[in-house]
């Protein structure tokens, strides 16, 4: 990827106002946003913070600024160790 994208996407946050771009950020460095983690998982975010808060689901952690996600590792370990 060209410098200058990258030099726009490390200094994006969400407050930004572009969801699409942060989202794509997010993927792009290794991380998973809330819809893409239900499509994956199907845990609607209740249930996924409930099981987080019981250490059974990866944490969320902070990407950028105000952006989070969860690591795309964490979330393949977890389908791993929790087959549908």
């Amino acid at each position: 990827m060209c410098d200058s994208i990258n030099t726009i996407l490390n200094r994006m946050t969400i407050s930004d106002g572009n969801q699409f771009l942060a989202s794509l950020f997010i993927q792009m460095n290794g991380f998973l946003d809330d819809h893409t983690v239900r499509t994956i998982t199907g845990l609607p975010i209740k249930q996924r913070k409930l099981l987080s808060a019981l250490g059974e689901f990866p944490q969320k952690v902070v990407v950028s600024g105000k952006a989070q996600g969860y690591r795309v590792k964490d979330i393949q370990k977890w389908l791993r160790e929790n087959p549908a």
